[in-house]
């Protein structure tokens, strides 16, 4: 029996799946494991098709949070180097593909139900057509534009958002940006935009405000800002969410996503609560003359984490017709 292997290899977990030519995606194969468990994708991987029961597989896609130029992978934000050849050899598999993860996303908006995204902001996505852009705040940063072309095949550009550098409009984000920079040549989007971020943020807060932090992780930041036990995680929540819709709403001037924005990623989950108030959509909005304009971009959370997996497999079909 031939499989195709599907994984989403993220900076701090990785998903696995099979898909079966005919059958499409088989349910009861997931799997998800933390990086820190293995030394290399390739120990997870033989790892995976052990619990499976199978020895190797006809294809294998993978959707990385990494450029994709070239034979061989440096993950963004996990110490993993590995090439083509070496899951080739692991994984028995011919062809070996790598796409971003963002890219694998933007792919997998095609086939998403509506019980997968929560509407956040703006008109609904309903009878939209035009550009979509897919934004992902996890352990990194990143966003992909989604185009469809006459033939109803779509197309999609993954970015380096992450990597751009971080806007800011007031002294005290001015101020936020010095700290992140600190030893760097710069603060990039993806140091406040990320889980990392909002735990820097929040130590900023603190340092600003001679307060004692009480809290060291990104998890335990928002569930007291949620939970109004911490100041100072508040308004970590309120700095990281005004910085998220400025940034968000850029993309969305550089691309013109009438087809709607799709906010995913562990980060963007979690900061659900704080995305649908704390002013985020009037940051959004806030782009002078351009506001009415911005009003006409539906913004949905994308809720389901395995939608790159799904994303994966549309890609390998569109590479096979």
């Amino acid at each position: 029996m031939s499989f195709t292997l599907l994984a989403d290899i993220g900076g701090t977990n990785t998903r696995f799946v099979l898909a079966k030519e005919g059958h499409g995606i088989l349910s009861d194969s997931y799997e998800a494991f933390p990086n820190s468990g293995a030394s290399s994708p390739e120990v997870l991987i033989q790892r995976y098709f052990q619990n499976q029961g199978i020895e190797s597989c006809k294809q294998v896609v993978l959707a990385l949070a990494a450029p994709t130029y070239g034979e061989e992978i440096v993950l963004t934000n996990h110490d993993w180097r590995f090439t083509i050849k070496s899951i080739s050899a692991v994984s028995g598999a011919q062809d070996v593909r790598f796409i971003n993860d963002l890219e694998a996303l933007g792919y997998g908006l095609s086939a998403l139900k509506s019980e997968q995204l929560q509407h956040l902001a703006g008109p609904s996505i309903s009878g939209k057509n035009g550009p979509r852009v897919v934004v992902g705040a996890g352990t990194g940063f990143n966003a992909a534009i989604v185009t469809q072309a006459a033939n109803g095949d779509h197309h999609v550009k993954a970015m380096e958002v992450g990597h751009m550098t971080l806007t800011v409009e007031t002294q005290d984000e001015f101020d936020l940006w010095q700290y992140l920079a600190q030893g760097r040549e710069r603060a990039s989007v993806e140091r406040a935009l990320s889980g990392l971020g909002i735990e820097q943020i929040y130590q900023w807060h603190c340092q600003k405000n001679a307060y004692k932090p009480l809290h060291i992780n990104a998890q335990s930041i928002s569930s007291a800002a949620l939970n109004k036990t911490d100041p100072m995680a508040e308004k970590a929540m309120q700095t990281f969410v005004h910085i998220y819709a400025r940034t968000v709403g850029d993309l969305a001037l550089a691309f013109l996503p009438k087809g709607g924005i799709f906010l995913s990623g562990s980060v963007t989950r979690a900061m659900a609560p704080w995305l649908q108030g704390s002013g985020f959509f009037d940051c959004f909005l806030a782009k002078g003359r351009q506001r009415d304009l911005m009003r006409q971009f539906p913004i949905y959370i994308l809720q389901d984490d395995q939608a790159a997996l799904l994303g994966c497999e549309i890609a390998a079909n569109y590479d096979r017709n």
